[in-house]
């Protein structure tokens, strides 16, 4: 192949690009003050040699020259495998929002078991829900459908959770399991980031 590259660069109209795109300043200015004293002949040679140097550096570099299609290993997400993942207990470690991370004062537990989670803060149920997951997402989808939220029957109607939804991302980190999620009845969050208000992100570390 590199043979047919010398042959292409040594045509004057190829060399001349060639040796002057590939080549830098300070090799073109010495190899043309050594052209003065050679024959035209012997300089197209130098350049195209200098061409096909620096064509070759800049093939190498990239990569092309062992570049095998990329193939990802990644098996596809599944669904129900994280579901029987998620199940049991899980305590909340750290909680990120408004652009900090706090430790909770209280505990925090989730608890999943089949398709529903409860949510308990210091020994009492402060939310119960369902949830669904899409795992064949990037990143990964969780659906929590609210069904009872202890905030409620002191909320006025606009205020309630109850039959609402929060929607997330999640991903699992060897025994944490990290939450994105959004305001509940917003946007999903597309980034474990709190880009918009109202948007956080929860480690669960498991405990059962």
């Amino acid at each position: 192949m590199l043979s047919g590259l010398f042959e292409v660069v040594s045509q004057r109209s190829v060399w001349q690009k060639l040796s002057s795109f590939l080549a830098p300043k300070w090799v073109m200015k010495r190899l043309l003050a050594k052209g003065n004293e050679t024959s035209g002949h012997l300089m197209r040679n130098k350049c195209a040699h200098s061409a096909l140097f620096w064509l070759t550096l800049v093939y190498a570099s990239s990569g092309c020259a062992d570049r095998k299609p990329e193939v990802s290993n990644a098996p596809p997400g599944d669904s129900k495998a994280d579901q029987e993942r998620m199940q049991g207990t899980w305590v909340l470690d750290r909680l990120e929002g408004e652009g900090k991370i706090t430790v909770p004062n209280s505990v925090t537990i989730w608890i999943f078991k089949e398709s529903n989670v409860i949510n308990v803060r210091d020994g009492k149920t402060t939310i119960e829900a369902s949830f669904i997951l899409n795992a064949q997402q990037t990143p990964r989808r969780i659906d929590i459908r609210i069904s009872m939220a202890d905030t409620d029957e002191k909320a006025p109607p606009d205020r309630k959770f109850a039959g609402r939804t929060t929607r997330g991302i999640y991903c699992f980190e060897g025994e944490i399991l990290k939450l994105a999620l959004g305001a509940t009845g917003g946007d999903r969050p597309d980034a474990f980031s709190c880009r918009n208000s109202g948007d956080r992100v929860l480690y669960l570390k498991r405990i059962k």
